[in-house]
């Protein structure tokens, strides 16, 4: 909280250190290591926060944590490839909404158009109530020019939030 605090106040040298200290007492704390990642960030040492992103993983093999600020890091430098299977490895540990949305976006970016769906579809399996994602999706498969599966996804969204400006003006362009 403390370290929340001065990184909020725009001070991550203070947050270091309040995270430097919680690790003392609790070294395998993983939301203090993970923050330790954002604080790199904030200090605007990218290539530290990835070395850390890459020990979290490490020491906490099963946390999906690591992969994620892994593969954040490495779509930040401009590569989707590495980032793609970060990203994976992270939703495969614990499937959500936010990884299945940056895994297709890596994909995208690497060129594999196709494969962009298999996270998104495997999520909407799981939660069909998603609406971000969902939209995400429908955009998706819009901008690849299906557009028949495009208005379906977005007439589903319509039908649960019919005033949603968002979606009715996707719709329109679609």
């Amino acid at each position: 909280a403390l370290a929340n605090a001065h990184m909020g106040a725009n001070n991550p040298k203070a947050a270091r250190v309040a995270l430097e200290r919680a690790l003392i007492l609790k070294p395998d704390w993983v939301d203090a290591e993970a923050a330790m990642v954002a604080v790199s960030v904030a200090e605007g040492k990218n290539n530290d926060a990835l070395q850390l992103a890459l020990r979290l993983q490490q020491k906490h093999p099963k946390s999906s944590s690591g992969y994620t600020l892994a593969g954040d890091l490495l779509m930040a430098k401009g590569n989707p490839h590495e980032a793609a299977a970060h990203y994976k490895k992270s939703y495969q540990l614990a499937k959500n909404g936010f990884v299945a949305i940056s895994w297709a976006k890596a994909l995208r970016s690497e060129g594999k158009r196709s494969d962009t769906y298999l996270p998104l579809t495997d999520w909407l399996k799981i939660k069909p109530g998603d609406d971000s994602v969902r939209l995400f999706y429908a955009t998706v498969l819009r901008n690849d020019g299906k557009l028949t599966d495009a208005i379906e996804h977005f007439q589903y969204l319509l039908k649960k939030s019919p005033d949603n400006s968002i979606v009715l003006n996707e719709l329109a362009i679609t």
